[in-house]
Formats: C-alpha cells, sequence, structure tokens
C-alpha cells in the first residue's frame, strides 16, 4: 500500500463575514470558507431546497424537445427511449418512461448490450426501432456527438432528442441533426449549473412536461447523481438532500425490494448505500450480460415481481465479484511478475478472456495499491481492449492524446478513460507512456493525497461541532466528508478488535480521550503502541447506541513535526 500525502488546507487569507444566526461553529464556517463557499452562497448550500432549483427550460433546446415530445403524446407516435447501461441511464430511462406511461404514451426501451454493442448509439439499434414503428427517438447519457447515427435516423425520417451530460468535445455541434441536444455542458449553453448527471436531466425533462409528476422521481434522480459521482454542489446537492428524503419512503416497487434483498432499511439510507450497495447491483447487470432487467426492476409495478428481479440482480453482483476477483488476482500477479516499479509509470495488465465488464473495476483497484495510472486490457485476437484509471495529478486523457501514436480509439476523461489497440503495440505504447509520465512526474507525488480540511485539538470535538458536520450533508464527490488532523496523540489502551475487520483503540491527546476505530486492512494498526506518539488524520462520527463521539481514522504517523501548518504536503 502506498504511503499517503498529507496536504493541509491553508487558512484562508480573507475570511467571509459569516452572521451568527447559522449556528455552526467557527471551525465548521472555516471548513466553508476554505472550500470556497461564499458569504452569499451558504444560505442556499445550507437550506437550499426545491424552490431554489433552476427552471428547466433555461437548458438548451428544452423548449423544443417539450414541444416535440408532447406532440409525439398527443398523436400517439411511437417514442424510443434509448439509453446507456449503467445506474445513469437506466435510472433516466426509468423517470422518463414511467412520466410517457402515466401520460398513455407508447413507449419501446432500448439499452446497447455492452460486450456486443458497446456504448452509446448505434445504426442497428436505430434500424430495429425504426421496425417497430418507431417516429421520436429520445436518447439518454450518450448521443451528443453521435453525428453519423443521428444523421442516419434523420434520412430515415426519425427525430433524435439527445439529453446528455457528456462534454462536446471539438466536435462541431451544427454539424449534428439534433432535433433537440439537452445538453448543459454545451458551449452555448447559458445555464448556471453544468454538473447535472443524466438521470437528473430526465428529472429536469418530466419537470418542464409537468411539474408536479417530476417530484416523484426524486428517489432516482438521487440515485442516478450518486452512482454518477457528479460533484454534490449546487442543485445537485439539493436533489440529493430531497431524494434522501424520498427514497426513504419510496413508492418505487424496484427500488424497496432491491434495499430489502441488500438488507438495507429504507429509513436509514444514505449516501454510502446508494453508491456501494444499491448501486452496484443496478449496475452489474449490464457488466456481465444485458441492463433490461434493471430497468424491468425500476419499472415494476408488482412488489412480488420486482422481489425476484431484485434476487436475480443480487446473484448478478456476485457473480460479477468473481469475475471481478479473478482477473484482479490475474492481474496483480502479471504486474508484480513483470512491471520494474523504479521505472515504470504506468502498469498495464492484459490477457486473453478477461470479462470486459469488470476491467475499469479492476484498473481502479491497482489504482489503489500502487497508486500509478494502470491499464487493464482483454486480448480478443490481435486487439485489446479495456479500461484506464488514473490518480489524482494526471489527466490520463490528456496523456492519451499525446501517446495516441499506437491507439485505435480512445476516449474518456480526467480520471477514466477507454482504449483500443493491436496487442503488438502494447509494449510500443508502455514506452511512450513511461517515457511521457517520466517527464510528469516526481516519484514522491505518486502516493495517495489526503486532503486535511483543519488541525484541531481534542477539546474542539464537541457535540455542537457534530450538529456543525451533519449540516454539511449530503458528502460526496464535490462535498467530502470533513478530515482533521491532530497531532501527538497516544495510546490509552490496547488494541481491542471490533466488527467488521476493524480495530478499536482508546487515543488521548493528554487532555481528553476518544474511541478511534479504523479498519485492520489499511495497514497502520501497528503504529499504535504505548511507545509512540502519534499525528493522526481523521473524520468524525457518533454512536447513538453510547451517545458518544468516536474517530473514523483515516492515516496514522509517527509524530516528527511540530507545526502541520506550515508543512503544507507531507
Amino acid at each position: 500500500m502506498a504511503n499517503k500525502l498529507w496536504q493541509l488546507a491553508p487558512p484562508v487569507k480573507k475570511q467571509p463575514f459569516y452572521p451568527n444566526n447559522y449556528g455552526l461553529p467557527s471551525i465548521i464556517l472555516d471548513i466553508l470558507a476554505k472550500r470556497g463557499i461564499s458569504e452569499s452562497e451558504i444560505e442556499n448550500f445550507l437550506y437550499g431546497s426545491l424552490n431554489d432549483l433552476y427552471d428547466p427550460f433555461l437548458l438548451p433546446d428544452m423548449g423544443k424537445a417539450v414541444a416535440r415530445i408532447k406532440q409525439a403524446i398527443q398523436r400517439k407516435e411511437k417514442i424510443a427511449a434509448y439509453g446507456d447501461y449503467d445506474v445513469d441511464g437506466i435510472t433516466s430511462l426509468a423517470i422518463f418512461g414511467t412520466y410517457l406511461k402515466q401520460n398513455n404514451a407508447e413507449c419501446r426501451y432500448y439499452i446497447p448490450h455492452r460486450i456486443e454493442e458497446g456504448y452509446g448509439l448505434n445504426k442497428k439499434a436505430i434500424e430495429s426501432l425504426l421496425k417497430e414503428g418507431a417516429s421520436l427517438i429520445v436518447c439518454f447519457d450518450c448521443g451528443t456527438t453521435a453525428k453519423e447515427e443521428i444523421q442516419f435516423a434523420a434520412e430515415k425520417g426519425v427525430d433524435v432528442i439527445v439529453v446528455d451530460h457528456h462534454q462536446p468535445g471539438k466536435v462541431n455541434l451544427a454539424e449534428i441533426p439534433h432535433h433537440s441536444l439537452i445538453n448543459p455542458k454545451r458551449p452555448d449553453a447559458s445555464y448556471p449549473f453544468k454538473d447535472l448527471s443524466s438521470g437528473a436531466l430526465s428529472f429536469k425533462l418530466v419537470e418542464a412536461l409537468g411539474k408536479e409528476e417530476a417530484y416523484e422521481f426524486l428517489d432516482l434522480t438521487a440515485l442516478s447523481l450518486v452512482c454518477d459521482v457528479v460533484p454534490l454542489v449546487g442543485e445537485n446537492r439539493i436533489l440529493v438532500k430531497e431524494g434522501l428524503r424520498a427514497i426513504r419512503q419510496s413508492k418505487n416497487l424496484g427500488v424497496r425490494a432491491l434495499a430489502e434483498v441488500a438488507k438495507i432499511k429504507l429509513s436509514n439510507i444514505n449516501v454510502f448505500h446508494l453508491g456501494f450497495i444499491l448501486g452496484p447491483r443496478i449496475n452489474a447487470t449490464g457488466r456481465i450480460s444485458s441492463a433490461h432487467s434493471s430497468l424491468e426492476l425500476l419499472l415494476a409495478e408488482d412488489y412480488d415481481q420486482a422481489k425476484d428481479i431484485a434476487l436475480q440482480l443480487h446473484k448478478q453482483n456476485q457473480t460479477r465479484k468473481s469475475y471481478e476477483a479473478e482477473v484482479l488476482r490475474e492481474a496483480l500477479f502479471q504486474v508484480e511478475s513483470t512491471a520494474d516499479f523504479s521505472r515504470d509509470y504506468a502498469l498495464i495488465a492484459y490477457r486473453e478472456g478477461w470479462h470486459p465488464g469488470v476491467l475499469g473495476i479492476v484498473a481502479s483497484r491497482i489504482v489503489e495499491r500502487y497508486y500509478r495510472p494502470a491499464f487493464v486490457l482483454s486480448l480478443e485476437g490481435n486487439i485489446a481492449k479495456g479500461s484506464v484509471r488514473s490518480i489524482h495529478n494526471i489527466s490520463i486523457i490528456e496523456v492519451l492524446s499525446k501517446c495516441s501514436e499506437n491507439l485505435i480509439s480512445y476516449g474518456g476523461h480526467h480520471k477514466a478513460a477507454g482504449i483500443e489497440l493491436k496487442a503488438s503495440q502494447i509494449d510500443d505504447f508502455k514506452k511512450k507512456l513511461n517515457s511521457y509520465l517520466e517527464n510528469l512526474l516526481d516519484k514522491k507525488e505518486m502516493a495517495p493525497l489526503i486532503n486535511i480540511d483543519a488541525e484541531i485539538k481534542f477539546s474542539d470535538i464537541t457535540p455542537d461541532l457534530i450538529s456543525g458536520l451533519e449540516r454539511l450533508k449530503p458528502f460526496g464527490e464535490g462535498n467530502r466528508e470533513p478530515l482533521f488532523l491532530t497531532q501527538n496523540t497516544r495510546l490509552k489502551n490496547s488494541h481491542r478488535p471490533s466488527r467488521r475487520s476493524q480495530t478499536s483503540v482508546w487515543l488521548t491527546d493528554g487532555n481528553r480521550v476518544f474511541e478511534a476505530r479504523f479498519y485492520q486492512k489499511d495497514g497502520f494498526d501497528s503504529l499504535f503502541s504505548a511507545a509512540n506518539a502519534l499525528d493522526i488524520v481523521y473524520s468524525l462520527g457518533y454512536d447513538s447506541y453510547n451517545d458518544a463521539i468516536f474517530l473514523k481514522v483515516k492515516d496514522a504517523r509517527i509524530s516528527s513535526f511540530s507545526n502541520a501548518a506550515s508543512a503544507g504536503i507531507k
């Protein structure tokens, strides 16, 4: 496991004035200021509600799309809803499709098969929809740059409305005959918030079609936002907060059945449950087979049917885990056997027969272990296709653009990408990667970065601080759970094993004592001895059963400096 870099947020140069009526401790106000929340934004951050959402008609082409959909409903045209095979695409389809059904419209769903068809619109799918009489295709979570496919549909007299959140890049959108392109990342878009998921855009589309009807889809909207790992700020923060309230009383039978199978109480559900328990089960079918059963789950109108599908998804998720474990074991063995860690700035593992649906997850696991960009590829003949995951200080899509000579195709974003190349070109590609990355990276920087919000003493940890942290929820991408640093703590008692491979110890800073919990897999439990003075990085938790605050330790090291605030990255 790579050593971690600690970076303490610098003090704000000019502290914004926050009125006292927010009732927040100064530590919380400092954290908000360090995260760039201004005085004008704090009220929306703390109290934002559905009334603060932007008008959906501010989104580009929303008016055109609404008019065309209403026309199709009135004329009883066959409408095809086309979506990606991940949680974002599936929730988008469920939101829009349920709205159409409630308004007596005929809807046909199409989700491409990950392995057989790949991502996005394709002509064979369009031909299939044409044969079924579709005259309008509404495409979710893909389609922004699908010039040839949309042109093909247009030539057949079919309108294509695209509801998508992906970057258009350098493509000239004017050359693509979208009937409507609802994408806040269009260069000409004036919509005030750019980071909505496609599920949230589907919500906005239904809101434009009938405002009150949209609110019943807040649960699915929150699911899409959390699972697509978009920043939980602005509108997304409001939608997830309201969505969590909605999901705790969800009327969606599929959500209720999936939670029951996963042994989650809806009354206690939070962001973690959406992103790491429900989301993977919905994603599993799209990774290893067809995602249609996940869509059927979210559209189910009978609880027994929903329960049966949820059990199927649970089993498929177990199958996905077994595929993942097998590929990870083989990939790690290959990396350990072939990599020169003194020279290899990127790691590449490849083999024939690896399941394409788990390559991205395995690449992420390799990054976690060795903390350098990881490429995991499956071979089919002389073609290698696969997934790439990167580290915090390297934009992998920029790296690929500089090393694209050997690539057949590639695409993605800062942290993740997909590539295709000839197997015979892998060694040359790896040399180019290492040569390019060597000029970008300092070996000392090839370690996970822990961003610390504040250095505090144990005396600062109070019930008011816990209450203040509660008001910063929901935590997630773009609004992470605050981390604190306390120096020179010492062990008060010996290790005590806890549940779920956790260890619990009692630490003191000389004045107060707190229980500290950490996972044994993190590998720093050997540091906790009576002989060591430790600096610890942690978040705060509250044990309601024992009515006690505890520390959730993220990292620890033997104390070796006295002033963290002046040390920056360590």
